[in-house]
């Protein structure tokens, strides 16, 4: 009888210990994954598959103590949540890079043709508006991948001050001959 009790007691202990192992099993899994996900610029180009996979993450964590269940489905959801946001980032990070690339190489076009216009002789703060915008694009894009959609976004300010200054400069030529 005392053998029975005693393994009893032994496989109670040890379903207790594994049942609070394994909710923190699926949780450092979820971890990992939310990890490499971030490694991977999910934030910025899958951001809420990534933030859903964190909020699942955090919720996981508060229950681990009280609700084994509930906590190792969150980790598992998460897990599920943070592989799907790499992928989708990984995807999105290729599309953002050529946009940048894209936007980048329009920019020095537009830069061109405004100092071809005379910007940076009649509009001189727009073109160096335009010339720091371009700039800083381009060490967006070489500070880190992440920085993609960001860098098309600062090219396209870029442009846009550049054809400003063009048409600047354009208008104050005009202006000059007609003066003449």
């Amino acid at each position: 009888m005392k053998r029975h009790v005693f393994g009893a007691v032994a496989l109670c202990a040890a379903l207790l210990v594994l049942g609070g192992c394994v909710p923190k099993r699926a949780i450092q899994d979820a971890s990992n994954a939310l990890d490499s996900a971030k490694k991977n610029c999910a934030p910025e180009y899958a951001s809420s598959q990534y933030r859903e996979a964190k909020s699942l993450l955090d919720e996981a964590n508060t229950l681990k103590d009280d609700n084994h269940k509930k906590a190792r489905e969150d980790a598992k959801k998460a897990l599920d949540t943070a592989k799907s946001a790499e992928a989708a980032a990984v995807a999105r990070k290729a599309s953002a890079k050529t946009e940048a690339d894209a936007a980048v190489a329009s920019a020095g076009n537009a830069l061109k043709a405004a100092r071809d216009a005379g910007a940076m002789e009649y509009a001189s703060s727009q073109y160096n508006a335009a010339s720091a915008k371009l700039d800083a694009a381009k060490a967006a894009m070489a500070g880190s991948d992440c920085n993609y959609l960001k860098a098309r976004d600062l090219a396209r300010e870029a442009e846009s001050l550049a054809n400003a200054a063009k048409d600047a400069a354009l208008r104050a030529k005009e202006e000059e001959r007609r003066k003449a």
